[in-house]
């Protein structure tokens, strides 16, 4: 059987070599497996849930801040509520399509074993996007600006959101280091 024919997600019981009847593989290494599975599943929704509440903040800042008046020129405020309702709909989709591939990607290699780095550069440009957003609130804490509440929420989410992505690199690394040592002793094994 190929590696490719192999589902993680029923890897865990094999066939007993002396019987036809199933093992569970309870071993050391098939127990950190799992529980590392379940972690990197786990922080990559709970990744996809703080840009969904990104989202409903953002919602709820457009349809609450007086700003929107401030827009000139000859434009109706049909027109200024148009905009400003395209401009919140491209935001929310890019911010729910990078958390969609850190989502999908964190499932993949948890289910299936599939390791592709592409869900963790998008977590790499969301960790630098994170301390950016840090800088910021840490510029504007000791400058002459006013903090508000919602500066201070956000960098809590944003902080938050950065301690869940280091959590998914730590997990994805400690899962992949496992499965190495599943397979090497499988192949140490079976020869």
């Amino acid at each position: 059987m190929s590696i490719f024919n192999k589902t993680y997600k029923h890897y865990d019981y094999g066939i007993n070599q002396y019987s036809s009847g199933l093992k569970a593989l309870n071993d050391d290494l098939h127990v950190e497996e799992r529980r590392y599975r379940s972690r990197l599943k786990a922080t990559a929704g709970g990744i996809m849930m703080l840009g969904l509440w990104a989202v409903i903040q953002t919602l709820i800042w457009a349809l609450t801040s007086g700003d929107f008046n401030e827009i000139e020129g000859d434009i109706t405020p049909f027109a200024k509520a148009l905009i400003i309702t395209f401009f919140i709909f491209i935001f929310s989709g890019i911010v729910l399509s990078f958390r969609f591939i850190i989502l999908r990607g964190a499932k993949r290699e948890a289910d299936y074993g599939i390791k592709k780095n592409g869900y963790l550069g998008v977590a790499v440009y969301l960790m630098l996007v994170g301390l950016y957003s840090f800088g910021f609130f840490i510029y504007r804490a000791f400058g002459d600006k006013d903090l508000e509440a919602n500066d201070v929420i956000t960098v809590i989410l944003d902080m938050t959101a950065f301690v869940l992505l280091l959590e998914l690199f730590i997990y994805a690394k400690k899962l992949r280091k496992i499965r190495a040592e599943i397979a090497e002793n499988e192949k140490s094994e079976g020869a």
